[in-house]
């Protein structure tokens, strides 16, 4: 446009050296009047052509604010698609991890529940057996005394049915406490039991845990990387855009060579800057 310009301004010129060459003023009258004609298409033109040029740089300053909003937007969409997609993963590990942990705090409170229950058992039943050897006890004190008693005095049937009875609620004796001995017994394995199970369950929880954290990293790292990635292509698609901007852009009447080699060396600069781009991407995806 400028070039356009400057050949008008140069034919204007040329017509009014020409003028003032071949044509000759009829009088001062007549030439202050062509004088002041061509001063006000002059200026006129000057005129125009510095609105012309104002116009010309607003327009492309508000293009180059059009492209720079557009990129912004489909920068932030890009942005808005990785942060959903990573934030529904952290979503779903924390809701999956949130179970685990009411899980375990279910199975911990009835391990408690049943520990305090066999505590409790086994506090009733080794009451009960030391009250059975203390009357077992008792009893051989009184067998012993009867005996001690007959060694003293003669031997009488009355004194041998006694005998006999209380032998025998030795014996029924006997066998409730080795009854009871067996339940305390089993009572207490079952007790130990229970407590190798919460160790083997609180080291299952802990491999949970392990594992929840170790996946949780893990995407958190892919969440990190696919970002990375899609700001490479955002880079990437910067750069194809600028060169078919400038590709797409009409070439003027006259141009310099210089001008031309340099638009040239450019394009092939920005070229290889998008094959380093796309090479650093797949390495990235890889």
């Amino acid at each position: 446009m400028d070039a356009v310009l400057e050949d008008d301004i140069c034919i204007l010129n040329h017509e009014k050296a020409h003028r003032r060459e071949t044509v000759t003023p009829v009088s001062i009258y007549s030439g202050d009047e062509s004088v002041a004609s061509h001063f006000a298409l002059v200026t006129a033109y000057e005129d125009i052509k510095k609105r012309l040029k104002d116009s010309e740089k607003e327009n492309s300053f508000l293009k180059k604010r059009i492209r720079f909003l557009e990129e912004k937007l489909v920068g932030a969409r890009l942005d808005e698609e990785t942060s959903s997609v990573g934030r529904e993963q952290v979503n779903k590990a924390y809701h999956a991890y949130r179970e685990v942990c009411i899980d375990r705090d279910n199975l911990k409170s009835k391990l408690d529940k049943m520990n305090k229950d066999n505590s409790e058992s086994l506090k009733i039943l080794n009451e009960q057996l030391q009250s059975k050897e203390v009357e077992l006890l008792q009893l051989r004190t009184e067998v012993e005394t009867q005996q001690v008693m007959r060694n003293l005095n003669p031997p009488s049937s009355n004194w041998e049915v006694e005998k006999l009875s209380c032998d025998l609620k030795i014996h029924g004796l006997e066998q409730e406490l080795e009854l009871m001995r067996r339940e305390c017994n089993s009572l207490k394995l079952e007790l130990q039991k229970t407590k190798q199970m919460d160790s083997s369950q609180e080291d299952n929880q802990n491999r949970d845990f392990q594992r929840l954290s170790i996946s949780s990293d893990n995407m958190q790292h892919t969440y990190w990387e696919l970002k990375k990635e899609m700001s490479n292509l955002h880079l990437v698609t910067q750069v194809q855009a600028e060169i078919l901007r400038k590709l797409r852009t009409p070439t003027g009447i006259k141009k310099d060579h210089e001008l031309t080699c340099r638009n040239k060396n450019t394009v092939a600069q920005e070229l290889m800057l998008i094959k380093i781009s796309s090479s650093s991407v797949a390495q990235a995806g890889d």
